[in-house]
């Protein structure tokens, strides 16, 4: 009944925005939760490396390069915590690769911040998405209790 007033269009409109914010926050956790599925492969299953941090490629990575353990020199994107990406250019890190290309290498000594940001955006998107369903099902709710009278 609290829909009322407002009218059906501006309710669907109302629905599809929140649809669109829920597409988002989805994406964001997908993203999140590859990331994390990515590091613990790389640790669990790579090489150790001294890598040579070349530049800074955002405000949370960083391109590195290494020679890995067949004498081949690499170039990566790793993920870093937004405050010390740029401080990193031109030091030596400790990194773990895989030589797939679909993985990063992980820098060693940004795996917990990593972790602890991975864990605060995952519990943020599913609480985001948990608030946009139950929104959507109360509107859906209304929208069934004004039509059926």
């Amino acid at each position: 009944m609290f829909l009322k007033p407002l009218g059906l269009k501006v309710v669907r409109i109302g629905a599809g925005g929140l649809g669109l914010l829920l597409i988002v926050s989805l994406w964001d956790l997908y993203g999140h939760v590859i990331e994390r599925r990515h590091r613990h492969e790389v640790i669990a299953e790579g090489k150790e490396a001294i890598a040579l941090v070349a530049k800074s490629s955002g405000l949370e990575s960083v391109i590195v390069n290494w020679t890995d353990s067949d004498g081949h020199v690499r170039t990566g994107d790793a993920r870093t915590l937004k405050q010390v990406s740029k401080p990193y250019v031109g030091t030596r890190v400790v990194i773990k690769y895989v030589v797939d290309p679909v993985y990063e290498p992980v820098i060693l000594s940004e795996v917990d911040n990593r972790e602890k940001a991975n864990l605060f955006w995952i519990e943020s998107d599913l609480w985001v998405t948990a608030v946009i369903i139950l929104g959507c099902a109360l509107v859906g709710v209304q929208v069934l209790r004004t039509r059926l009278r």
